[in-house]
């Protein structure tokens, strides 16, 4: 799931390399549901990730969840946690060696998975939650 989808675009675009994956998208405005009628994501939801009713709707259904093109907020990441599926990444816009995306992503319990060996002049940051162990 796309979050922030506006459109589509990075959907269509991923499906380009993804083609049996299925791309939903998340937006606050009704540009969600133009992305879903153009054919550019499957299901539209309308909403944000900090909302209880989006976030109960939606806990638990994806393994990867991208968060383009808007800054990595602690309350934002934390909301997202909940809709990630055990074992699920979150993609984020941010350079790897950001401090600020690496302290809000530690600040919501992400853990930053480390970037491949060959280096690209922009690469997104690969997330992922840390499991909390129950006491017992």
């Amino acid at each position: 799931m796309d979050v922030g989808c506006g459109r589509g675009y990075f959907c269509a675009a991923a499906r380009r390399y993804f083609p049996y994956t299925a791309f939903d998208g998340l937006d606050a405005t009704p540009l969600v549901e133009a992305a879903r009628e153009a054919g550019r994501i499957e299901e539209a939801h309308r909403g944000l990730p900090e909302d209880p009713v989006t976030s109960l709707r939606l806990t638990g259904r994806y393994d990867v969840i991208s968060l383009l093109g808007v800054r990595p907020r602690p309350g934002r990441l934390r909301a997202i946690r909940p809709i990630l599926r055990d074992g699920g990444h979150l993609l984020v816009d941010a350079r790897p060696d950001s401090p600020a995306a690496l302290s809000a992503l530690t600040a919501a319990g992400y853990r930053p998975v480390p970037p491949p060996r060959r280096h690209l002049p922009w690469q997104p940051l690969l997330a992922r939650p840390v499991r909390v162990r129950a006491e017992r």
